[in-house]
């Protein structure tokens, strides 16, 4: 997610999120990010 924020090709990065799929549950699971790390 951090180089997502610093990516120029990423237009609107006031919302990045990531998530984590759980292969044996078919869940997804949302990671959270450092906002001291996105400028």
């Amino acid at each position: 997610m951090n180089r997502l924020g610093h990516s120029p090709f990423v237009i609107y990065k006031d919302n990045i999120r990531g998530f984590v799929y759980d292969v044996e549950t078919g869940e997804l699971h949302e990671v959270d990010s450092d906002p001291r790390h996105i400028s």
